[in-house]
Order: C-alpha cells, then structure tokens, then sequence
C-alpha cells in the first residue's frame, strides 16, 4: 500500500480516500497513514461493515491522532461521490459487470468535476489488467502507471479520471 502511495503524485491532504469494497478495513487503516482529508470504506456485506468498524475502532483507540475513518455499508452503485479530490481504491472486490459499472460511475463523476479523480485497481492477474484497462479506456479514465508482480496482491493499476476524459460512447 505505501508503494501504491507513493506513486499517486499528489499531495493527499486535500483528498478524499474511498475504498470500493473495503471489507474488514485493512485498506483504511492502511490510508490513515497518510495525510488524507478523509477516508471513507464502502461495503455491501453488513458482516464485514461491522468487522471494520471494530477495527477501525480498535484503531483509533491506539492511536488517537488517527483520521476519522468512516464505514458506510451500501451498494456501492448508490455512494454519492464526494466533491473535490479523490482516490478511489478498490481490491479486485466485484465480478466484471459490477466492476464495469463501478469504473462507469467513477468516469461519470470524474468528467463533473474539475478536481483530480485517481482510481487504483490493485490485486489484478494478467487477464484482469487487460480487462481493466479497457474499462478505464471506455469510461475515459487515463492509465498513469501499472505495477504487474508475480505475487497478485501487489499488482495494481492507476487511472486518472478528469473533467477533459472522453469516454467512446461520447
């Protein structure tokens, strides 16, 4: 995650950390290392929501300095998109025609906004690289750096989404 970071290229404090799928918080926890305005966890399973949120409050409680850390547990389709910079982080969570819709809803917000929009893709094999670059091309998000390793939980993809993107279809 600090590799991943570390190549965004932006100074994070004016950002907004969104995970796609977050799980039991790992990625969140992770975020709150760095100087993000804000971090929020999107989770469908109501299970894993109340497994992050304990998390996150054992987290906190270690660390009091720590971010506040919210966990909205949602379809991810209905999470209105924060206005100013974002980073969309999403682990491999969906099958392909969620993954498509989510990456199409991102590209949406990106081209309606003027501030930055960066999507990482981690935890992709060679197939889904393929794959989701072609989403990140259909909805106009711009391929800034890919990172393929042997081992798939250090694979990972960066887009940008901006108010100039064009998708195909446009």
């Amino acid at each position: 995650m600090r590799n991943i970071f570390d190549s965004l290229g932006a100074d994070l404090r004016e950002f907004t950390f969104v995970d796609f799928g977050s799980g039991k918080g790992r990625a969140l926890l992770c975020a709150a290392a760095f100087p993000f305005k804000r971090i929020v966890g999107l989770e469908w399973s109501t299970d894993l929501c109340a497994i992050a949120r304990r998390n996150v409050e054992i987290f906190r409680s270690q660390n009091q300095s720590a971010p506040e850390i919210e966990v909205k547990c949602l379809n991810v389709l209905d999470y209105e998109m924060p206005p100013g910079p974002i980073v969309v982080y999403i682990f491999n969570p969906f099958g392909p025609t969620l993954t498509r819709q989510v990456f199409e809803k991102i590209g949406r917000h990106a081209r309606g906004q003027s501030d930055s929009c960066l999507i990482v893709f981690n935890g992709a094999d060679d197939p889904q690289f393929e794959f989701v670059s072609a989403c990140f091309r259909d909805v106009g998000i711009r391929v800034l750096h890919e990172c393929r390793t042997l081992d798939l939980h250090s694979s990972w993809i960066l887009g940008e989404g901006s108010r100039n993107s064009a998708t195909i279809a446009d």
